[in-house]
């Protein structure tokens, strides 16, 4: 198993490290740091990557290895270190942007969820270690919902930690959206994933509307690590927001974003996620 971490100039790039090395340490995965430099504008030096490597090693006990690139677009950098290093999560810092570039304009986030095939760990200022009690995934009416689950089943397998599933119900004032389906539809999912795996496997609930309820319900489960289906673009997502863009301008631990049909593998298995 191997984690790709991407390293910018900001100074949440050691937090992010450390939240990479955190994740992969207790998952048993090799991590590599890396930093993809603009042909023009401010870059991290290989000096300093490997420094940032040694303060990794200081703490966690394994050193990551280190690749510097160079590549005009960030995202198409990341998705070609990826692809030759076979990895099996990409992490990211995550960066302030308005809701409309979000909607009409993919940043590096969204660009690497597209192209890079692989779930990609998002993590907020302060969350250099995660903490809380296992893994949550927002469950909602996307298609990438059922892979999101099976991604977030992985992770709770690996880490032997429960799985909590955060059904997204519709706006409680809305009588015309059917309800979504519940306990059954997530227990396949999460069976499928682990081949029948005893998962200790938890539920709550929260309404789509207003979007604190949900972020709420969220912060009171405290997981480590959330999962969510990618937010879809469009003007569409500015008028109803998915219960993954909501969550991801308000959660306080690493958000991992799954686009549907995303691979992920734990120690134990090694299988593609489906909805």
């Amino acid at each position: 198993m191997h984690f790709l971490c991407g390293i910018d100039t900001s100074d949440h790039a050691p937090a992010v490290a450390y939240a990479a090395a955190h994740v992969a340490e207790r998952m048993g995965a090799e991590l590599t740091l890396a930093h993809v430099a603009p042909t023009t504008g401010q870059t991290v030096s290989a000096r300093e990557l490997d420094a940032l490597a040694d303060d990794v090693a200081a703490g966690f006990g394994t050193r990551p290895d280190v690749c510097v690139a160079r590549d005009a677009d960030p995202a198409a950098g990341l998705t070609t270190i990826a692809r030759e290093l076979a990895s099996d999560l990409i992490v990211v810092g995550a960066t302030a942007r308005g809701r409309v570039a979000d909607a009409l304009r993919p940043g590096l986030r969204d660009a690497l969820v597209e192209q890079a095939g692989c779930p990609v760990m998002v993590v907020p200022p302060g969350a250099a270690s995660p903490t809380g009690d296992g893994v949550a995934v927002a469950y909602d009416s996307l298609a990438a919902s059922g892979s999101a689950a099976a991604v977030a089943a992985h992770l709770a397998s690996a880490l032997e930690e429960p799985l909590t599933v955060v059904h997204v119900l519709p706006d409680p004032r809305s009588s015309t959206r059917p309800v979504l389906p519940m306990h059954d539809d997530v227990r396949r999912v999460v069976d499928d994933a682990l081949d029948g795996e005893e998962l200790d496997l938890r539920h709550v609930f929260a309404y789509r509307l207003p979007a604190a309820h949900l972020a709420q319900t969220v912060a009171q489960v405290q997981p480590a690590l959330l999962a969510v289906a990618a937010p879809r673009r469009g003007w569409r997502s500015l008028v109803r927001p998915s219960a993954g863009a909501r969550l991801l301008r308000r959660a306080s631990s690493p958000v991992v974003v799954v686009a549907e049909g995303a691979a992920v593998r734990s120690r134990r298995t090694a299988l593609v996620a489906s909805s």
